[in-house]
């Protein structure tokens, strides 16, 4: 995904409040005591959305890439998560890719899912993921993500398997968010028409 450098240019997207390093890993402790893991019955395959979620942010996001693609070549102005989201389209659409190859449906579902249990329940790690997401803006780095997941374990050690998946999922999880910018892109290019068009208006009157 791209460098927390280049997301710290970004815009706040979440509404978890941002933590320091300390509080994170209390959190990661409590979240850890919270997440209680459910037994899946036998035979019980569950829904496996997050390849259907991941294909709906992807299109979402070339779509809003394309509108400021036009935007740029008819000479319009272009916000600076706009042209962030210009920058760094082509990585994230790799990174996509890789989820779909790493992160396939047969191993999500085997990934241990939280309380309660139902069709679209959550898996753990992306519970985890959610968290250190919401708590860092986004903004991560080697240090939160490992004392965020050191601090969670020295509770409740994650299984090898959540271990594997843990890179993909927080790969996921970023996905969405950049996804949530595209969102809020496309609603100030709204503004910016409707604004444009009043002025117009105005100026024919």
């Amino acid at each position: 995904m791209p460098s927390p450098s280049n997301l710290s240019d970004l815009p706040s997207l979440t509404s978890g409040e941002l933590l320091d390093l300390a509080r994170l890993q209390a959190h990661a402790r409590s979240l850890a005591h919270d997440c209680r893991v459910v037994a899946k019955p036998a035979g019980w395959r569950g829904s496996v959305v997050h390849l259907r979620r991941l294909d709906q942010q992807a299109r979402l996001l070339a779509a809003v890439y394309r509108e400021i693609a036009d935007d740029v070549h008819r000479g319009e102005p272009v916000s600076p998560s706009g042209e962030w989201l210009l920058d760094n389209f082509h990585l994230i659409t790799n990174e996509v890719l890789s989820i779909r190859t790493d992160l396939p449906r047969r191993y999500y579902r085997q990934l241990p899912r939280v309380a309660p249990l139902g069709p679209a329940s959550q898996t753990r790690v992306e519970t985890l993921a959610a968290a250190i997401v919401a708590h860092s803006d986004g903004r991560l780095d080697p240090d939160r993500l490992q004392g965020f997941v050191r601090a969670f374990q020295s509770v409740s050690p994650l299984t090898m398997g959540e271990l594997w998946a843990w890179p993909s999922v927080l790969k996921l999880t970023l996905v969405g968010y950049v996804a949530g910018l595209a969102e809020r892109i496309r609603r100030v290019r709204e503004d910016w028409a409707r604004a444009d068009l009043c002025i117009a208006e105005f100026n024919t009157n």
